[in-house]
């Protein structure tokens, strides 16, 4: 394991600038170099470094406003940029940089070409790369797929106030994916409100809310539902032939009914750091000293990827824009 590596970290508003706080205490770093074409986002990444305590002191910190400054090659390129233009960009540090392994934001593009073109690039620059739906990685999900029969079908729901169908339906996909393994993840209908929502991230960003159906061909179900009223957190359930599961981000508890509770309602507290400034710690370094991480890579988040876009693209463009060849959410 080298302790000579370098990161990137492109963009370092109030998200990049988490992954920077994660990746500054690795003692297998030696250069993190920011690039932000503001200079407030940089200053934001200073201040973010002063706010942790376990701050590695031989890394060197390099900011920058434009690609044609810094090294010609990096380790490990966070990308924590908004998703308009993602394939652009992406093509763009490839043109600059030689990059090992990337880490992308979801969502990764707006539509399903553009997906397909970045895979194409990640097959033509051979590169490494993973999306940052973190759900699946947390170890209360890990825990409970471990007890599941792996070819029992289950039944799946995801519901919770409305924080956005397109942007947060891309992480309930794939943690349904995570769940049952299926790479055919098919609609099975859906209800829309018909409203849209514009995002706090502006940019004419907007999301939408409502209940998409799916299925897969072994027999798996899920419901993906979010409220227009609220803004309540998530309930995750699982149900299989060998117990439930309910997850209750609420109150941050894990209800399980199982042959380990005896068939009784249980409840078990979670009880795990989820903040990105300390998963995106564990990933960079799995990623730099294994190869691996328990992201899903980029042709795995396709998946869901490709159910959000071809469920979701026909309301925006009823609802928004008929032009419309994208989803307009990040």
């Amino acid at each position: 394991m080298s302790d000579k590596n370098v990161i990137f970290i492109i963009g370092c508003g109030q998200l990049g600038s988490r992954h920077l706080q994660a990746v500054s205490s690795l003692v297998n770093v030696s250069e993190i170099h920011v690039f932000d074409s503001f200079p407030e986002s940089l200053e934001l990444g200073k201040k973010r470094i002063l706010e942790i305590n376990d701050l590695n002191p031989k890394i060197e910190f390099h900011w920058h406003q434009s690609f044609q400054e810094g090294p010609k090659s990096a380790d490990l390129c966070i990308l924590a940029t908004q998703a308009p233009g993602r394939l652009e960009l992406v093509r763009k540090i490839s043109r600059h940089f030689n990059i090992s392994n990337y880490l992308l934001e979801k969502v990764v593009t707006q539509n399903v070409a553009d997906y397909e073109s970045l895979i194409e690039l990640q097959n033509e620059k051979n590169f490494q790369c993973w999306v940052n739906c973190k759900t699946r990685t947390y170890q209360v999900h890990r825990s409970i797929k471990a007890k599941l029969e792996p070819n029992s079908p289950i039944k799946f729901s995801r519901i919770s106030g409305n924080h956005g169908l397109g942007t947060n339906g891309v992480h309930g996909v794939d943690l349904f994916q995570f769940y049952t393994n299926e790479q055919n993840i098919y609609s099975v209908g859906n209800r829309i409100d018909q409203k849209t929502y514009t995002s706090k991230r502006g940019g004419g960003l907007v999301d939408l809310t409502g209940t998409l159906f799916g299925a897969t061909p072994r027999g798996d179900d899920f419901i993906l539902s979010m409220a227009p009223d609220h803004t309540i957190g998530d309930y995750v359930s699982i149900h299989s032939s060998v117990g439930r599961f309910i997850i209750d981000d609420q109150y941050g508890n894990l209800i399980e009914n199982s042959e380990r509770t005896n068939w009784e309602n249980k409840i078990f507290p979670i009880e795990e750091n989820i903040a990105v400034s300390q998963l995106s710690k564990y990933f960079a370094n799995d990623i730099l000293q294994n190869g691996v991480c328990n992201l899903p890579t980029l042709k795995e988040c396709f998946i869901s990827h490709k159910f959000i876009f071809d469920s979701l693209l026909p309301h925006f463009k009823n609802l928004h824009d008929e032009k419309l060849d994208y989803c307009p959410v990040t």
